[in-house]
Parts: structure tokens; sequence; C-alpha cells
């Protein structure tokens, strides 16, 4: 929107969020693509960058999700260091708290490993496509009733194409808490990413262990927080070791219970963070 507040008759105060560094994915893109569509998004990624530096010189204040893309973007547009700022995502807690209430959408017995998003965006495209050809028959090495359920709108051919006895592509559901609720984990494999995954936070809200890429934990706490909440793997081989852990690890309740609390107390778009204990309480 940033475009609708340019030239003269643009208003004394801006205040634009960009979330994150947009143009620095095209760039990622471009890492990832043979020609000519690595050149294509690295032309991408170079205007928009210069469109995003036009747009900060404009603003009063701009705005990113983590402190991460904050320091990019600093770097990348000097002339904006001082009115730079960041404004971390939140959670519904109310709507995204733990409820065993909900149905479970799984076949009795199965050990289910979801994820979710839109399934007509590339990264997580890409992600499920690299999960389940690539650490899903890893994961079945060691557990054969582990299940793949993909969940999310708009699946492209590509992602259909993966549907198997242990894989499940959901395309668009009515709720997506009851496929985190009775998961047994929900991984996050995207290979690009850029700020904070709000599907990290909406299950880790609702007390599932994730296991994640490096890519999409990048915009969460690290150290303590990393080791005890989120596990995170570069390769295929971390990241399907985590994945038995999480899946059937006996600390696995412990784990589910401090990511929630976590959330409740950073993450909460609702309450000041004096939530944590009063809420996981219930876990126990």
């Amino acid at each position: 929107m940033a475009q609708y507040v340019a030239g003269a008759d643009a208003p004394r105060t801006v205040l634009i969020d960009f979330v994150d560094v947009d143009s620095a994915k095209w760039v990622q893109y471009a890492d990832s693509r043979w020609w000519p569509l690595s050149w294509v998004y690295r032309r991408e990624g170079s205007r928009l960058l210069a469109f995003e530096r036009a747009a900060a010189d404009r603003a009063t204040r701009a705005f990113f999700v983590t402190d991460a893309e904050a320091d990019l973007f600093r770097r990348l547009a000097p002339g904006c260091v001082g009115r730079i700022e960041t404004i971390g995502n939140g959670v519904d807690t109310e709507q995204y708290a733990p409820s065993e209430a909900l149905p479970s959408p799984f076949a009795a017995g199965s050990l289910p490993v979801v994820f979710t998003g839109a399934m007509d965006y590339w990264p997580n495209v890409d992600g499920v496509r690299w999960f389940a050809e690539e650490v899903m028959p890893r994961v079945l090495d060691a557990l054969p009733s582990a299940h793949f359920t993909i969940v999310g709108m708009r699946p492209t051919a590509a992602v259909k194409a993966l549907a198997s006895a242990h894989v499940t592509v959901t395309g668009t559901v009515p709720d997506v808490r009851p496929y985190l609720q009775h998961a047994a984990v929900v991984v996050a494999p995207l290979r690009v990413a850029r700020g904070i995954q709000n599907k990290i936070l909406e299950a880790m809200a609702m007390a599932r262990p994730v296991v994640a890429t490096d890519a999409c934990g990048a915009g969460l706490p690290t150290n303590a927080f990393a080791l005890e909440h989120l596990r995170c793997g570069g390769t295929h081989i971390v990241l399907t070791a985590a994945n038995a852990n999480a899946i059937e690890g006996q600390g696995q309740r412990a784990v589910a219970i401090n990511t929630a609390r976590f959330i409740y107390i950073h993450h909460d778009t609702l309450h000041d963070g004096t939530r944590g204990h009063e809420h996981t309480a219930v876990l126990h």
C-alpha cells in the first residue's frame, strides 16, 4: 500500500509495516532456480529493494517483524536507520488454545505429522515436496505408522501428486485446529522463509511439538528456546532425527507444555503475557 502515500498529498505521519524484507526473499528464490528464472527473480529483488528504500525514506517509522529483518534493512537502507523498529507477530491464544474437545481427523493408530499453509505459495510447495520425498521415507523407516498430512487451500498439481498411502493432501478445510490439536508433531520444512512463521506460533500455542528447518526457526529466539521448545535442523538427516524424537520421545508432553507457555508469554495478541502458567496448567 506504500504507493498510495507517495507525492505531495502524502500525510505528514506515515507508518509502514514491511513485515519482512520482501526483496531478500526474491533473491533467495533466485538462488534456488535455474536461468532464466534466476535472472528474473534477482532483478525483481533489486527493483523491489529500490521501492522499499524509497517507501522507507517517506516513512515516519518503518516496522519489521523480527530484529534480524530490521537489522538487515538497516544495512540495506542506512539512511533510514533511526526510523526502523521491530514489532513481532502474535497469536490469538483463545482461538488457538489446546482443546481435547476438537474431534480428531486422523485414523486411529496413526502418528500424524502435520503441515499447514496455503498450498499455492511456492516456498510451502517446495517445503512439503522436499519433506514428503526426502524426509518422510526416513521417518517411516523408524516409525512405520507415521502419516504426513498437508493441510491448506489451493494445493497445486505438484502437491496433489504427493498423495500416497503415507501422505494426505486435504485441500481447504473448515478449521485447521483439529489437525493441530491431534498432531503428534507439526513440521515447518520450508527451505526459503523470512520473518516469523505464524504456522509455528499457532502450533506452539496449541501445545504441539514443532520441528522446523533453520530457515523457519530463524525468526524465533535461539539458545535455550531452540533446544527446549523448537527442534531445528538444516539437513534432512537432522530433521528426521528430530521428528522421531518429537513423535515418540518421553519428554514430548513437557515440550508441548513449554511451547504453549512460551507463546502465551511472548506472542499473545490478546493479553499482556501473564497467562502462561494459567493456561498451560490444564495440560499437566
